[in-house]
């Protein structure tokens, strides 16, 4: 029985923490603009009932920025269905910028999906 319940003391917090972990998103695309900006497209998994907000970008690293996209709930009752949800949006980050670390976050502002993307060139025209 002491065994049993050590184990079990031992596995609930791993269980937990496992629960914890965001999603990954389901796509992610970046690209450098003529003006210097970023084209920003990602796709993660979500409600039928939600719709992304405005991203926000902070300064990460030398080389990496943070983008925060924030999720607006559009009913106030909702299936439980899982729906693709994208954003597609310009974001300016820092010049030597290389890679967006990505959050999602639901509609409560805790983190539901993450990631990151390198950031392409943009076609010469």
């Amino acid at each position: 029985m002491t065994r049993v319940l050590a184990f079990l003391v031992a596995f609930i917090p791993l269980t937990a923490t496992a629960a914890a972990q965001p999603a990954p998103l389901t796509s992610a695309t970046a690209t450098w603009t003529a003006d210097g900006k970023v084209q920003l497209a990602v796709t993660f998994d979500g409600s039928a009932c939600e719709t992304p907000g405005e991203a926000h970008v902070a300064s990460g690293d030398d080389i990496t920025d943070e983008v925060t996209i924030p999720t607006v709930s559009t009913a106030e009752v909702c299936t439980m269905q899982i729906v693709a949800v994208e954003f597609t949006g310009t974001i300016a980050v820092e010049p030597l910028t290389t890679t967006l670390a990505i959050a999602i976050l639901d509609t409560e502002g805790q983190i539901k999906a993450s990631g990151s993307v390198e950031i392409a060139k943009g076609d010469a025209g």
